[in-house]
């Protein structure tokens, strides 16, 4: 088998993790805007889930409140995200960063097509399901939706969703992979 057929089966496999984690991140991030989030309307707090079409990045919304978790760490707590990771600004109109998104994944998708492997599969397949997610989100709502709120003690550290969850686990993943476990498996190569 060549290394573009082994490249093309890598990307074929991570299709599932990529799709497993778009529909999970979406389901989570729909039970969030129902549960969640309210739009101050008529003198009234209603649910963004009641209000078809809203474009929620475009809007005023209040969260419904933190919601304490059985995780000590990590509550409830909707947010819309307009910017970048770490809340920094994207520059430019909204059509770059799309254009952007989309060519980071193209890329990332063609490393893996090139390097195959069924080792970067996974992070590759976390990574670009998340980016999807959040991709999704700012073409449906002007943001992204986030609502688990890491902190400790009175300090919010970090506001997040599942889609940014997989791509900092796949970014890891694919740091450990390429940093550790390659090196080891190329020295078992030269040994035996």
């Amino acid at each position: 088998m060549t290394k573009k057929t082994l490249g093309l089966w890598a990307l074929l496999l991570a299709l599932p993790l990529i799709l497993g984690v778009l529909i999970l991140d979406q389901a989570t991030k729909w039970w969030a805007i129902a549960d969640l989030c309210l739009l101050p309307l008529e003198g009234t707090l209603k649910s963004c889930a009641s209000l078809e079409g809203a474009r929620l990045g475009e809007t005023a919304y209040w969260s419904a409140g933190r919601v304490e978790t059985f995780v000590p760490i990590i509550d409830l707590d909707f947010h819309m995200n307009d910017k970048a990771a770490l809340s920094m600004p994207i520059p430019g109109p909204p059509w770059f960063e799309f254009l952007l998104l989309l060519l980071i994944m193209a890329i990332l998708a063609g490393w893996l097509w090139r390097e195959g492997g069924r080792h970067n599969i996974i992070g590759v397949g976390l990574i670009l399901g998340g980016a999807l997610g959040n991709l999704v989100d700012r073409a449906l709502h002007g943001a992204v939706v986030d609502f688990f709120a890491l902190h400790f003690g009175g300090w919010t550290a970090f506001i997040f969703n599942v889609a940014d969850g997989a791509i900092t686990l796949g970014v890891i993943w694919l740091f450990v992979e390429q940093l550790f476990l390659k090196q080891r498996r190329n020295a078992q190569a030269v040994v035996s």
